[in-house]
């Protein structure tokens, strides 16, 4: 309700006040900038940790975020062909996330398991940062 400043006498009737927010995005968190590959060298039928390190600073170009907030999740887009990633000895599937706290608990292996036809295995993967939640790769 309202009333004018000389008598404070309030209508009766409810009125309306709408606002108009706009979001200022120069504020807003931002999903990290650069995620780059890396590479590993391993044996068939060998099984190896991989750790926070390899997925972040071990990436040419290394994992960074424009606010400096640490990688938090890993989201596995597709899965090796001839080996197996192993989450805590379960079979890691496409799609999947994985914290990087199970990473830095050397949950996450990996496990050759046959030759490539061309020498080559891999894995593609995004991260995401602590804060927005979103994923680069």
């Amino acid at each position: 309700t309202v009333s004018d400043t000389g008598s404070l006498s309030f209508t009766t009737l409810p009125y309306q006040v709408v606002f108009d927010v706009e979001y200022d995005t120069s504020t807003q968190n931002q999903p990290p900038n650069s995620v780059g590959d890396g590479q590993l060298d391993i044996v068939v039928g060998e099984e190896r940790i991989i750790t926070k390190s390899m997925l972040t600073t071990g990436l040419n170009p290394p994992y960074s975020d424009p606010e400096g907030d640490e990688a938090s999740m890993l989201k596995i887009l597709t899965v090796p062909l001839n080996g197996n990633l192993r989450l805590n000895g379960v079979v890691v599937v496409s799609g999947q996330e994985i914290s990087f706290t199970d990473i830095e608990s050397n949950l996450l292996t990996y496990t050759s398991e046959g030759f490539p036809s061309n020498e080559i295995e891999k894995f593609e993967f995004e991260i995401s940062d602590s804060v927005s939640g979103q994923y680069s790769g």
